[in-house]
């Protein structure tokens, strides 16, 4: 059992922080108010269930995906991305030259 923050758990279920406050109070989900700096948070009793939104994804499973790169298509990623990179810089630079002229 773990306490995640009512609206972490709203965003995580994709539901507004509204449902989830009112499923706390019909009992539907299993709540706690704690004051934290004065303020009260609600938190939500979540259980450890791997099929919970809420449990970050196995690394092997991320690792498999980023093995299915092939060199040569990262090589290419990673162009497109300094090349992107220079283009924001010199747009920002557009910008901020811009801004002077106009003052």
């Amino acid at each position: 059992m773990e306490r995640v923050p009512a609206w972490i758990y709203a965003r995580e279920d994709k539901i507004s922080l509204f449902k989830v406050i009112k499923k706390i109070n019909n009992n539907e989900l299993r709540g706690e108010v704690v004051e934290e700096n004065g303020k009260k948070v609600q938190y939500v009793i979540v259980e450890n269930d791997k099929n919970s939104p809420l449990n970050p994804k196995d690394n092997t499973n991320i690792a498999q995906e980023n093995s299915n790169i092939s060199n040569s298509e990262y090589k290419k990623l990673y162009l497109e991305i300094e090349k992107l990179r220079l283009e924001i810089e010199q747009m920002k630079q557009m910008l901020k030259e811009s801004i002077k002229k106009r003052d």
